[in-house]
């Protein structure tokens, strides 16, 4: 196949510039390997865990956690059940919805979540979602999961024959706890919300990781504080876990990079963002699967779906803009 317009012009600007030539090489070597090693891992793994034929009555989802981390916070942490590592079907929230819930009708689940990209799903999936519209914190530039457990208690006490899956923000950038907050202060980033993109709110506009690139933010820092804020979310999870009852899994929808290099020479990788769908490395799809049984289960009655209040498309723009999906 011949290369297109555009294509070929680069094609010829870099036989012209050296420096074009080197950086062009590069960028194409790192796709190779990207492409390599997501092929390595397809065939070792499949597809992933279907998470909606899975035994449970509470799916916990937590959002880019990497199972790695979730194993070391998780042995400080009070939960008690057994833990293994599972692949997930995707790389980024969207595409975990679309592969796990599109196309079925789960008329005996309702979706309590913090992820705006709940908003893109099609009608009629679940017995009903609750969106978490009034939560949303400005300052953090995300939903704390204080609120997504009171949200969650809130759902059970008004389905309590259905499924509940629970989806938190975190460790998804902005992160919390007392690292992110000294480290925010010294590289002048203004509140929380520190993951915006398109509308960067750091003194030059940049976002988190790409401080880290400008090395004005440390890896070590930035995997404390990832680490600070994982911790946060489970200490609530586990509050949570004790009031609802039933069997409880505990997973992720996808998982992070943190600053690994994938393949040797290959340039080091920030969070799960900016992929095309479908990426496959260790980092992103390998998560955790926390099973913690109940002396009771829940009895489940599937109905007809109710209506949910749905974020307009401005505000759901907005927060996903906010999160760095825009």
């Amino acid at each position: 196949m011949l290369p297109d317009r555009y294509n070929m012009r680069n094609l010829i600007r870099s036989v012209r510039n050296p420096k074009i030539l080197l950086k062009e090489s590069y960028r194409l070597y790192n796709s190779s390997i990207m492409k390599a090693n997501s092929y390595r891992l397809k065939q070792k793994y499949g597809k992933g865990v279907d998470v909606m034929s899975e035994d449970w009555d509470n799916l916990i989802l937590l959002d880019a956690c990497r199972y790695d981390y979730f194993f070391d916070a998780y042995e400080k942490s009070d939960l008690d059940g057994d833990l293994e590592c599972r692949v997930s079907r995707a790389s980024q929230s969207w595409e975990f919805m679309e592969k796990n819930f599109e196309e079925r009708e789960l008329h005996d689940t309702v979706y309590v979540t913090a992820n705006p990209h709940v908003e893109l799903l099609s009608d009629g999936i679940f017995y009903t979602i609750h969106p978490l519209l009034d939560q949303w914190n400005k300052k953090l530039g995300t939903v704390h999961p204080e609120d997504v457990v009171e949200a969650a208690l809130s759902a059970h006490r008004e389905h309590p024959n259905k499924r509940l899956i629970i989806h938190f923000m975190q460790p998804h950038l902005p992160f919390l706890g007392s690292t992110a907050q000294k480290v925010r202060q010294q590289v002048n980033l203004k509140g929380f919300n520190n993951n915006e993109f398109r509308n960067g709110n750091g003194p030059s506009g940049k976002s988190w990781y790409q401080f880290v690139k400008t090395d004005k933010i440390s890896l070590s820092e930035t995997s404390q504080a990832y680490n600070e804020t994982l911790e946060i979310a489970l200490e609530h999870i586990t509050v949570l876990v004790g009031q609802l009852g039933g069997k409880t899994i505990i997973t992720s929808d996808h998982g992070e990079h943190l600053g690994e290099r994938i393949g040797p020479l290959g340039k080091r990788q920030y969070g799960h963002l900016g992929w095309e769908t479908d990426m496959y490395t260790k980092e992103l799809r390998e998560v955790p699967w926390l099973s913690i049984p109940a002396n009771q289960r829940r009895e489940i009655q599937s109905d007809n779906p109710i209506e949910h209040d749905a974020l307009s498309d401005e505000i759901r723009d907005n927060r996903l803009e906010a999160l760095g999906y825009l």
